[in-house]
């Protein structure tokens, strides 16, 4: 018997969250593979890094494709996975906001007040 019923949902719903994480992972390959220049911080994965990056995207892909499934079939409303539902519910109100107030209001950060050393 489970502690709680909603622990499971929970979990799943931060699976779901290394969403954001997989599209800068990805502009960070497409720059390696045409081999920009990349200015990396104190500390670096060197030769494993490209392999460690392409690890990851595959994998939080596969993650986010297959955790939102229901877990037993057929689906009723006791054991249907919410999940993906109030994930989706959370990123239309996120663009609703960004359409409402966040296009007048968000300022680029200065690059060279960034990279200041």
């Amino acid at each position: 018997m489970r502690a709680s019923a909603v622990t499971p949902d929970a979990f799943e719903m931060s699976i779901l969250a290394m969403k954001p994480y997989i599209i800068p992972i990805t502009y960070l390959i497409a720059n390696r593979y045409r081999k920009e220049t990349i200015v990396f911080g104190p500390s670096t994965l060197r030769r494993w890094g490209m392999f460690v990056n392409i690890y990851s995207v595959v994998y939080g892909l596969f993650i986010i494709a297959f955790v939102p499934l229901p877990p037993r079939l057929p689906v009723t409303a006791l054991n249907m996975n919410y999940c993906a539902p109030i994930f989706l519910g959370i990123a239309l109100l996120l663009l609703l906001d960004w359409v409402v107030r966040g296009r007048t209001r968000f300022k680029v950060p200065l690059k060279g007040v960034l990279c200041r050393r």
